[in-house]
Parts: structure tokens; sequence; C-alpha cells
């Protein structure tokens, strides 16, 4: 898979997981470094933080999430709906990143509140 993220640059991602529903996407390159966006402007504003990542998605092109690039993600997952959109990330060590709504808990943070606040 193939994406211009800045009009220009190409990354080639090797992994990619799409939530239908929550209208998200979490793409991961050959060296481990994920990226997020939303495909669906309907279900996808990223006021759960699903994303991973602060700030309006209003574009549908993949942003770098974070600045860390010794992270290096082997697999990514997405799920929920739009009004729960969650995402989580794994990584080589084995280390888990969760981000997004844990209304029902889906995220093992133990919150029964909506919305990103501590856990993006």
């Amino acid at each position: 898979m193939t994406s211009n993220t800045d009009g220009s640059a190409e990354v080639e991602f090797t992994h990619k997981s799409k939530s239908q529903e929550a209208g998200h996407t979490i793409a991961i390159t050959a060296n481990g470094i994920p990226y997020s966006h939303c495909h669906s402007a309907k279900a996808c504003d990223n006021e759960l933080g699903e994303l991973g990542r602060r700030g309006n998605p209003s574009t549908f092109l993949p942003i770098k999430l974070g600045d860390n690039n010794d992270c290096n993600v082997a697999h990514a997952y997405t799920g929920g709906f739009s009004s729960s959109g969650h995402s989580a990330l794994l990584d080589t060590k084995g280390h888990l990143w969760v981000c997004g709504c844990d209304r029902w808990q889906q995220l093992g943070m133990g919150s029964s509140q909506g919305g990103s606040s501590g856990y993006t």
C-alpha cells in the first residue's frame, strides 16, 4: 500500500487496520512507524482520540504518530463505532498502546467516561 502523506512524499505501508464503523485507519511502515487517518468524515472526528494524536482529522491523508522513531510497531488494531472509536498498537517489544473511547472498558483502562482525556 502506498499513500502520499504530504502531497509529494510516498510512504509504503506493510500493515493496515481499518475500522469501517468508526471511520479510521492505522497503517504501519516496514520500519514500524505508525500513521493514522480518517477515511469517513461522517464517522471519524477524533473527538475520542481514536487516531492516537491530537488535532482535527480534516485531512484524509495519513499523518505520522508521535515524534519517536524508536518505537517499532508490529501490529495495529482498530474498532468501535462512530460513538466509540478506539485503536491499539503492539510494538515489537510487546508493549501495548491504546487510545480512544474506553466507555465500556474495551481499552482496559477502567474508565466509564467517553472521550480521549488521559488516553492519547
